[in-house]
C-alpha cells in the first residue's frame, strides 16, 4: 500500500507497458497519449492495478516495474520471455482472466538461495482460461517423466496456439505427445533454436514418430 499524506493512490489504467526503463500507463480512452514515468529516477508514490494488458520490454527493469504492482485482473501478459519469481507471477495471473500469454521460466527461490524453475505443468496451472501461449524454454532437457504430468491438467478448452519457443536439442518431442493429444484441434508450434545439421536430422526422425502416433485433429509445426 502507498500513503501521500493519509490518502492511499491506486492508479487504474487498461494497459501497462515498459520499456527501456519507462512506464506507460494507458487508459481506456484510446485517443489519449499514455502518461509515461520514468523508473530510474523517481522513487513511486503510487500504485497501479492493472485492468487489461500488461507487457515488459527491458528485463534490467522488471523487478522495479513490479514494485508498481498493486493488483491485475489481466486478458494479456507478455514478459517477453524474461524470467519471473513466482510471487511476482502468481499477483498478476490470479484473477485467472488471462488469456494471451508471453513468457520465460518461473521460479522459486529454494532453501539454498538459488533459483528452481517450475516445470511447465505448474505454470500452466495457473492458466486455465489461456486461448494463446508463448513460452520460452531453451535450456528445458528430455524429461519424460516431467512431461507426463502436463497430462495431469484438465483441457485448455480454450486454448487455440501453442509455442514452445527457443527449444535445445535435447528436447525430445516425444516426450510432449500426451499434452498434444489431450488438446486435439490447437495448433502446436515448436521452435528450435541453434542446433546442428546431425541434431536436425535426429529431431526430424523424432518428429516423424510423432506425426505417425497423432489422430489427424493434431496439428503440430516444426520451426527451425
Amino acid at each position: 500500500m502507498v500513503l501521500r499524506g493519509n490518502v492511499l493512490v491506486v492508479v487504474t489504467v487498461e494497459k501497462l507497458s515498459q520499456k527501456n526503463g519507462i512506464l506507460s500507463l494507458y487508459s481506456a480512452e484510446t485517443s489519449v497519449e499514455p502518461f509515461t514515468w520514468e523508473l530510474s529516477r523517481r522513487k513511486p508514490w503510487f500504485k497501479i492495478h492493472v485492468n487489461d494488458e500488461f507487457e515488459i520490454g527491458s528485463s534490467q527493469f522488471l523487478t522495479t516495474t513490479l514494485r508498481y504492482i498493486h493488483s491485475a485482473k489481466l486478458t494479456k501478459l507478455d514478459l517477453n520471455y524474461h524470467s519471473i519469481d513466482f510471487g511476482d507471477f502468481k499477483k498478476l495471473v490470479s484473477s485467472y482472466t488471462i488469456k494471451t500469454f508471453i513468457g520465460g521460466p518461473v521460479y522459486r527461490i529454494n532453501v539454498d538461495g538459488e533459483k528452481v524453475n517450475l516445470r511447465l505443468d505448474e505454470i500452466l496451472k495457473e492458466l486455465p482460461n489461456i486461448e494463446t501461449c508463448e513460452i520460452y524454454q531453451g535450456d528445458m532437457s528430455s524429461n519424460a517423466v516431467e512431461y507426463k504430468k502436463l497430462t495431469k491438467l484438465p483441457r485448455f478448452m480454450k486454448l487455440q496456439k501453442f509455442t514452445f519457443r527457443d527449444l535445445s536439442s535435447l528436447f525430445n518431442v516425444l516426450n510432449f505427445t500426451g499434452f498434444i493429444k489431450t488438446n486435439p484441434n490447437v495448433s502446436f508450434v515448436l521452435k528450435y533454436n541453434y542446433v546442428s545439421r546431425i541434431q536436425k536430422n535426429n529431431i526430424r526422425t523424432r518428429e516423424k514418430q510423432l506425426r505417425e502416433s497423432l489422430p489427424s485433429n493434431c496439428n503440430v509445426v516444426v520451426e527451425y
